[in-house]
């Protein structure tokens, strides 16, 4: 049946088994862009179980409203995802993920279901549209508050990252061991510019992750008040 919905929209198939696999010209995904006013959506490519590529975008885009935009918010869940790929391989020593295709049997039945999930999500979903539009939710009630403060000093640039606790978040944590993949998703604060040999000088009892673009700060049920401080040339 022909659509015609010209009204502007992002469409969030956080669970939805593959509206982003693109295997014909009048697919799911390249309909609802052309005559149906999306001008950005993401989807997996494959049939979805494990859920952490696709979910977590919601988490950064609804759950903290107006903080990120929505391709933001995708950047943001695949920078959690690579950081629970990374603290799951640290966890394990010597564990080597496969390359290509993931055997997501053998890995469960090595008990490595996670390691499966993670690996399957970060190959799987796909982001399409318009990636310099501009789509935010309304403002809204957040539960921490983020201020980044930059001074330059001499040669170098010190950054201030203050969070500011502002109550108890929903309950989100899955049930089972602790885990960064079975935690709420990490602060993740964007730098104004790519810097050059970050380090960070305060806050490391935070177990910050200092990038040239971002701040990642992982965590758990809530979010207290914390300060990193982080230098760059």
């Amino acid at each position: 049946l022909p659509i015609h919905s010209p009204n502007p929209k992002v469409f969030m198939a956080v669970g939805n088994c593959l509206i982003g696999h693109v295997d014909k010209a009048d697919c799911m995904a390249t309909s609802f862009m052309n005559s149906a006013g999306v001008i950005q959506m993401f989807g997996y490519t494959v049939p979805s179980w494990f859920g952490y590529g696709g979910w977590g975008v919601g988490e950064y885009f609804l759950d903290q409203p107006a903080r990120y935009t929505f391709n933001e918010a995708f950047f943001a869940n695949q920078v959690a995802l690579d950081y629970c790929l990374a603290s799951y391989l640290k966890q394990h020593p010597g564990l080597t993920p496969p390359e290509g295709q993931v055997d997501v049997r053998r890995l469960t039945q090595d008990g490595h279901r996670d390691l499966a999930g993670l690996l399957y999500d970060r190959k799987t979903v796909a982001f399409y549209g318009d990636p310099a539009w501009i789509a935010k939710t309304m403002p809204g009630k957040l539960q921490w508050e983020q201020k980044l403060t930059t001074v330059r000093n001499n040669k170098k640039t010190r950054y201030t990252l203050e969070i500011t606790s502002g109550g108890e978040e929903p309950e989100k944590k899955i049930s089972g061991e602790s885990a960064p993949w079975k935690e709420p998703r990490p602060v993740i604060q964007w730098l104004p510019v790519r810097l050059k040999n970050p380090k960070i000088i305060s806050g490391q009892e935070f177990q910050p992750l200092l990038t040239e673009n971002f701040i990642l700060i992982p965590r758990s049920k809530t979010v207290g008040n914390m300060t990193i401080v982080a230098e760059s040339e």
